[in-house]
């Protein structure tokens, strides 16, 4: 945007084929808020309320899903996916607190790419509450990057760790 002899610019990502390639887009002065990275024109007011990657409006995926879902025994599964976040975090715990009416809870991780600390609290959260209860709470297939942040938080002794889901359903079976 052109202000006092200043040009802003905005970086954005075209795709070609596989490979993405940084470009610089000047921002127009009546664009400057709402701007869409991928187009170098300014949003209209349905774009922005509705935003897409391209002109065939294909839109990103969610940042995360959580499924509930129950097993043989009344062993509740919720299925975390995708980066847990802010965001995700008062869904996580809501079902969560549901989930605690079962015999047992698997979290199923397996697809869990990232766990920032709000995520991570309701999920300390629960495990005390699941605890006080004698309802026993598993995460079964957690990933390199949320192993990582349960290592550097030290709290990993305060989840029961099941390499898959099956292991998870193994131990449950075996406990009285």
């Amino acid at each position: 945007m052109r202000s006092g002899g200043l040009t802003r610019w905005a970086a954005g990502i075209r795709t070609g084929g596989a490979v993405g390639m940084l470009t610089y887009i000047p921002v127009h002065a009546a664009s400057a808020s709402r701007f869409d990275p991928y187009s170098s024109r300014p949003m209209s007011d349905t774009e922005s309320e509705h935003p897409s990657v391209d002109a065939f409006g294909i839109r990103p995926p969610d940042a995360y899903a959580i499924e509930v879902g129950e097993a043989d025994g009344g062993i509740v599964v919720l299925t975390l996916e995708g980066e847990l976040d802010l965001a995700a975090a008062p869904v996580l715990g809501e079902r969560l607190a549901a989930a605690q009416a079962g015999r047992a809870v698997v979290v199923d991780m397996s697809e869990a790419t990232f766990v920032d600390s709000s995520a991570l609290r309701e999920l300390l959260r629960a495990s005390t509450a699941f605890r006080d209860a004698g309802t026993p709470l598993l995460l079964a297939g957690v990933q390199a990057p949320v192993a990582r942040l349960l290592e550097l938080t030290r709290t990993t002794e305060a989840f029961e760790l099941a390499p898959t889901v099956a292991a998870a359903f193994k131990r449950l079976a075996a406990s009285p």
